[in-house]
């Protein structure tokens, strides 16, 4: 092999490991860091404006959903919490590279828009009235769990018997806060954080 060829292939071979080592540095696996700390970030309780009587009402409503969440709870917990929660344990992949990138990405946007951590009420982007009605969209609409998510996951999917008491659950604690606001002829306000969230979806499709 000549000097010039030798010369080239040395230089190739620098690029190449420059770029590799580019890539680990920017790729290495790194934890899913918390924007605020969790005991900052307070569930949207929705009591603004309500009469004292109206107020005791409400938080009765979710003291009867938060006692009935046990009952789907383990099944979020098999289906959401990876995305949706701020537990320790995660997936054995989540500390590969490049997949750990993507999944904290994921991770950090499905814990701002709904957060299981503590049980019910929630925490997210919106009132419990918001946060239930999302969730019974996108799971009617099988958007949620992602299907990406499902490849690994099957079992975290939501169909039959099971798909049947999550959504049961769900229209159940809606029409519990709704009937408060009903009763009482109290006007349903809409959330700046929910109105924001529907924006970002109406962009996606």
């Amino acid at each position: 092999m000549s000097s010039s060829n030798q010369s080239k292939s040395r230089k190739w071979t620098i690029i190449v490991i420059i770029a590799l080592v580019i890539f680990v540095v920017f790729t290495w696996p790194k934890p899913v860091e918390r924007e605020q700390a969790l005991e900052a970030v307070q569930p949207d309780l929705d009591t603004a404006g309500l009469s004292p009587e109206v107020q005791a009402q409400l938080m009765a409503a979710y003291d009867s959903i938060a006692l009935s969440f046990a009952t789907v709870e383990p099944i979020f917990d098999r289906s959401c919490y990876d995305c949706h929660s701020h537990r320790d344990k995660l997936p054995w992949y989540f500390k590969m590279p490049v997949v750990n990138g993507m999944m904290r990405d994921h991770i950090s946007e499905g814990r701002e828009h709904l957060d299981f951590t503590g049980g019910f009420p929630f925490r997210g982007k919106g009132n419990q009235r918001e946060l239930l009605n999302d969730m019974k969209e996108e799971i009617d609409e099988h958007k949620m769990p992602l299907e990406s998510y499902l490849w690994m996951h099957s079992d975290a999917k939501l169909e039959g018997p099971v798909f049947d008491s999550v959504m049961a659950w769900i229209n159940h604690s809606h029409e519990l806060i709704v009937s408060v606001y009903a009763s009482n002829g109290a006007p349903m306000k809409e959330s700046p954080e929910a109105t924001e969230h529907e924006h970002e979806m109406g962009d996606d499709d």
